[in-house]
C-alpha cells in the first residue's frame, strides 16, 4: 500500500503535492512545500486530536511568518549581519530580519517546493537542489529528506552533498499543543540538558555556554510552563545537549494534562525552544482552531545558532568529503488511551 498522495497544483513549476502517512497510532499529512508537517491526528479516549498547529488551506503555508510545521535551512535561526566569511571571502545573504539573516533568508528551504521521489504507506522522500549562491550561499547542494511513521514515531532524516565548502544548520520547526488548542501554559516540559547558549537582546547569541541551575529555563525536571514563567513572558533560547548523551534516550518529553506525551531524540547538539511569545498569526488553524501567542511549544533540535560567525561555537560548514546528516524522531500518543 502506499500514502495518500493528493496533487494540490503547482508551486515554482513543479506539483504541490499533500502526502498523508498513516499507522494505528497516528495520521500525519506532510506538504511537497518545505517538508511541511501540515497536521498531526492520534487517537485518545475523546476522540481525533490533532497536535501540531498549522493551516486548513495548504497555500497558506507559502506565506507562513511564523515557519508552522516547517523544516528550515540551508542554515536555520540567525546569521549576524547577514552575512559570513569563509575561506577569506566574505558572503553576503538574503536579509529577512533587523541585520540578520532568519531560517534560511527570505525564500530559503522551507519556502522551496520539494520534489516527492519517493512514497510508500508510512514513509515519503523528498529532494531539492540548491543552487550555488542561492539566497547567498555558495556551493551547489543535493539535499534529501526522508520522513518515516513508525507507529506512534515521526523520523526526519535529512541528508545533503556539496560541491563546495558551504554552511548547512537545518531545523525541524512543528509547533505542538497536546491539547489541540488553547494556551500552552499546563504543560510541563522536561529538557535533558544542563547548559543554554545565553541570547542578547537581538536573539543572537552571546557566545557563552552557561550553567541552566537558576534560570528561568531549568527544566531538566519535569516542570509546567506557568510554573517556571509566572509572568507569562514566553521562551525564545538554546540548550545545549551533552556532547556524551545516549542518542537513545529522549533528549525531551512535554506532557499535557490530557495525558498526551511527547518525546523527542536527536543527534543535534542544540534545542531552541520557542513557545511563541513573539507570534504573530492568529488566525484559524487546522480543523478550525484559534492560535496566537503562546499556544504551542516548538522543540527546534539543530546546531549552533549563528555558528558562522561564532567562533567559539563548534564550525556547521560541510564539504563534499564530509556530507551532512541530520537526525530526530518525535513520538506522541495518549497515555490514557
Amino acid at each position: 500500500m502506499s500514502a495518500t498522495v493528493t496533487r494540490l497544483g503547482e508551486i515554482d513549476g513543479k506539483p504541490f503535492d499533500r502526502i498523508v502517512l498513516k499507522t494505528a497510532q497516528a495520521e500525519v499529512a506532510i506538504l511537497s512545500l518545505g517538508g511541511i508537517t501540515q497536521s498531526w491526528v492520534i487517537p485518545t479516549p475523546n476522540g481525533p486530536l490533532d497536535v501540531v498547529l498549522g493551516y486548513d488551506d495548504p497555500f497558506d503555508y507559502i506565506d507562513n511568518p511564523d515557519y508552522l510545521g516547517t523544516t528550515v535551512g540551508r542554515v536555520a535561526n540567525r546569521i549576524s549581519g547577514a552575512q559570513f566569511e569563509l575561506d577569506g571571502e566574505i558572503y553576503p545573504l538574503s536579509q529577512n530580519g533587523p541585520g540578520m539573516t532568519l531560517h534560511g533568508g527570505t525564500n530559503g528551504l522551507s519556502k522551496r517546493n520539494w520534489t516527492v521521489v519517493d512514497v510508500g504507506e508510512t514513509y515519503v522522500e523528498l529532494t531539492y537542489t540548491s543552487a550555488h549562491m542561492e539566497e547567498g550561499f555558495p556551493g551547489n547542494v543535493e539535499f534529501t529528506m526522508l520522513i518515516t511513521l513508525e507507529d506512534a514515531r515521526l523520523n526526519y532524516h535529512i541528508g545533503a552533498t556539496v560541491d563546495r565548502p558551504t554552511p548547512i544548520n537545518f531545523a525541524q520547526h512543528n509547533y505542538y499543543n497536546l491539547l489541540g488548542g488553547g494556551p500552552i501554559w499546563d504543560h510541563q516540559m522536561q529538557i535533558s540538558a544542563t547548559h543554554y547558549a545565553p541570547l542578547g537582546d537581538d536573539l543572537l547569541p552571546t557566545g557563552e555556554i552557561a550553567s541552566i541551575a537558576g534560570t528561568p529555563f531549568d527544566y531538566r525536571t519535569l516542570r509546567s510552563f506557568a510554573d517556571l514563567d509566572p509572568d507569562r513572558l514566553g521562551m525564545d533560547m538554546a540548550y545545549v545537549l551533552p556532547a556524551d548523551r545516549d542518542l537513545d534516550d529522549p533528549v525531551a518529553q512535554v506532557k499535557a494534562p490530557n495525558g498526551v506525551t511527547l518525546r523527542l531524540w536527536t543527534d543535534q547538539p542544540c534545542l531552541q525552544t520557542y513557545n511563541g511569545n513573539n507570534q504573530t498569526v492568529q488566525t484559524s488553524g487546522a480543523s478550525g482552531r484559534p492560535f496566537g501567542r503562546c499556544s504551542a511549544i516548538c522543540i527546534e533540535p539543530q546546531r549552533h545558532s549563528n555558528a558562522v560567525n561564532t567562533p567559539a561555537f563548534p564550525s556547521i560548514i560541510v564539504t563534499p568529503e564530509m556530507p551532512y546528516a541530520y537526525r530526530t524522531a518525535i513520538e506522541i500518543q495518549s497515555t490514557s488511551a
